[in-house]
């Protein structure tokens, strides 16, 4: 996906940085097209310096370059994505990919940089598969959010490398008063923005009690790798918790089955509780919450268009669509759930 806040670099580049790092010979450079923030790369090294026959594969991740426009969020983010990548390493439940080497002192390029292990294994969002199975990835991913969540968050919210509060109420109207600053500088106009404030506001008391977690909020098809071809028989892998914060833990449900109606998801939950220390009932409170959510990702959505795309491209409108689309159905239930 190409995107203003990619910074591509050379292939002469990527050998400096891989001999830097790891010392090794670099035999071929694919960069992948998944993504649309850092770009990033397939390399293929040789095994044994003096062996082009074998080869390891590694993933590149660069991150945009330090003058690049980005949102408030976004700052720092590659930092924050080694650390939960480190921090994920305790769940067993899935394979976490290791960060392998980082460099964030700019000495060999312009910007920040690490790499990980490759996964060998395809995208979940490029399987066919059918409903059993399709049920059985989203379970193990239910028990993977359950033991995300259940590690030791502390007690404060928010972004660790932006601010971090003492609930998550104000860690949350902090998240959205930096999005229209950012959506400001854009001329965006937020749809639905008072109307969301407005259920914020009434639900205080409600966002206040609400337990730390570690969320990942970006448990998308094309962040999941699966292998195996059986329910009964697979393994999954996720990439990408560079969007994670601690805060509500109903938010990676929005990703995870984005615009459902929670009560038709009960086997989610029932994975999810088998193994989590708080436990999900589905009650208003809880999908107040999750709703909610469905709103602060319309807002992100609204505002990061222009820091990410081109009028001409077609992932402008398709993004100002699915915007509309999740504020909408974020309204609609929440008026369902005042009622």
């Amino acid at each position: 996906m190409k995107s203003k806040t990619k910074f591509y670099i050379t292939n002469t580049d990527i050998e400096k940085l891989f001999e830097s790092a790891l010392s090794k010979k670099v035999l071929n450079v694919t960069p992948l097209k998944a993504g649309e923030f850092n770009s990033v790369y397939k390399v293929e090294c040789a095994a044994v310096a003096a062996d082009n026959s074998a080869a390891i594969k590694f993933v590149l991740k660069v991150a945009p370059h330090p003058t690049t426009d980005t949102l408030t969020f976004e700052k720092g983010m590659l930092l924050h994505e080694v650390n939960i990548y480190s921090t994920l390493q305790q769940i067993k439940t899935l394979t976490i990919p290791k960060v392998l080497y980082s460099d964030f002192s700019k000495s060999i390029i312009d910007s920040e940089y690490f790499i990980m292990e490759y996964i060998k294994v395809p995208m979940l969002s490029g399987l066919k598969v059918d409903s059993k199975f399709k049920k059985a990835i989203h379970e193990k991913l239910a028990e993977f959010l359950a033991e995300m969540h259940n590690i030791d968050a502390g007690n404060k919210f928010g972004y660790p490398h932006i601010e971090l509060f003492d609930n998550w109420f104000l860690a949350l109207t902090s998240i959205i008063e930096n999005l229209k600053i950012d959506a400001n500088k854009k001329n965006v106009k937020l749809l639905g923005l008072k109307k969301l404030l407005y259920y914020i506001e009434k639900n205080k008391a409600i966002l206040k009690s609400v337990p730390c977690s570690l969320v990942n909020f970006d448990l998308w098809d094309l962040n999941i790798f699966v292998g195996g071809n059986s329910k009964d028989d697979f393994s999954l892998s996720i990439v990408d918790p560079e969007r994670s914060f601690y805060g509500d833990p109903m938010a990676d449900f929005v990703t995870l089955m984005p615009l459902k109606n929670l009560n038709n998801k009960q086997f989610i939950f029932d994975a999810y509780n088998k193994r989590a220390k708080n436990t999900i009932s589905l009650c208003n409170n809880e999908k107040i919450r999750y709703y909610i959510m469905h709103g602060v990702l319309s807002l992100i959505m609204q505002t990061e268009r222009p820091f990410r795309y081109r009028r001409t491209q077609a992932k402008w409108f398709m993004q100002k669509l699915a915007a509309r689309v999740f504020m909408r159905h974020c309204l609609n239930e929440l008026k369902k759930c005042d009622n």
